[in-house]
């Protein structure tokens, strides 16, 4: 493995708690991010990725393992372009092998994901948010630079340095209730912040021993959750889940975006609605079979 990496987003919940990792086994660690980070090891430099006039940095042939994201429900064309011009800036610091964190959110969300394979992408379905669409072009950007490079694609995140998944569960608890669409009896395998570290390991020693063009890969924890089940270990028993059919979440959702304006977070919508109430496992073959790694 490389001595030396860029992270962008490193002030943020997966970039952070990667650099910690990294430099904790002797990598020096060049962390950028329009926020504040400090940790032992790690070289912070202060950059809005976002915007066109930041001047942008080289630092050679160094590996970089993009993190730099915008985590938000709902339509809006600034956002979409804010991802893009992220990307192209992170790539713009580097001319060595690329790391990209990308989401299962970029597969069809209308549908249950049932050991949902890495081509099962294509071109042209319907796109639940900014977010989502966003994240599919800028995997494009990525595999189009011309550059070995690693895609993976978690599904939600979770472990000590958590700011958004914990946090949005907690905020929709109402007088000690969560309504959940089908009562939340899907089945998600989701990515606990270890698994996503190895597999972010074990991409940068493959893309070190002459792993070229782009991989994308799955990563996820290996047993799928009821989500009803961890949303009661995350929350406590004190929460009590209220079921909610599909048909009429579906409806109130609509409801809420029809009247939530462009650029503006909705308080419910489809794509929530949708992910909590399908199936959300994944077939993890190349990340074990291309990139070597073995989840727990």
């Amino acid at each position: 493995m490389s001595s030396e990496v860029v992270i962008t987003g490193v002030s943020g919940s997966v970039g952070s708690y990667l650099a910690r990792r990294l430099a904790d086994r002797g990598v020096r660690v060049i962390g950028v991010s329009r926020g504040e980070f400090r940790y032992p090891g790690v070289e912070h430099v202060a950059l809005d990725l976002a915007n066109p006039d930041s001047p942008l940095p080289n630092f050679g042939s160094a590996p970089l393992i993009n993190c730099a994201a915008i985590t938000r429900d709902g339509w809006d064309v600034e956002l979409e372009n804010r991802i893009r011009l992220m990307t192209d800036s992170a790539l713009a610091l580097t001319d060595g092998p690329v790391v990209h964190i990308s989401s299962s959110s970029v597969y069809d969300l209308t549908q249950p994901s049932v050991l949902v394979t890495e081509d099962e992408v294509v071109r042209g379905h319907r796109f639940l948010n900014s977010y989502s669409f966003a994240k599919w072009k800028s995997e494009e950007q990525v595999a189009g630079a011309g550059r070995p490079a690693v895609i993976l694609r978690p599904h939600a995140i979770y472990g000590e340095t958590d700011t958004t998944l914990l946090p949005r569960l907690r905020a929709a608890v109402r007088g000690g209730r969560l309504y959940l669409p089908e009562g939340g009896t899907a089945r998600h395998a989701m990515t606990s912040m270890e698994n996503l570290a190895g597999a972010v390991d074990a991409s940068l020693a493959a893309l070190d021993s002459g792993l070229a063009g782009v991989t994308v890969a799955n990563v996820s924890d290996v047993k799928p959750k009821v989500l009803a089940e961890v949303i009661g270990e995350a929350l406590g028993s004190r929460v009590r889940i209220v079921r909610v059919p599909l048909w009429l979440a579906l409806r109130a959702a609509s409801g809420v975006e029809r009247q939530t304006p462009n650029g503006v977070e909705p308080r419910l919508s489809e794509y929530v609605v949708r992910q909590l109430a399908h199936d959300r496992t994944y077939n993890l073959n190349v990340l074990r079979q291309t990139l070597g790694f073995e989840p727990s």
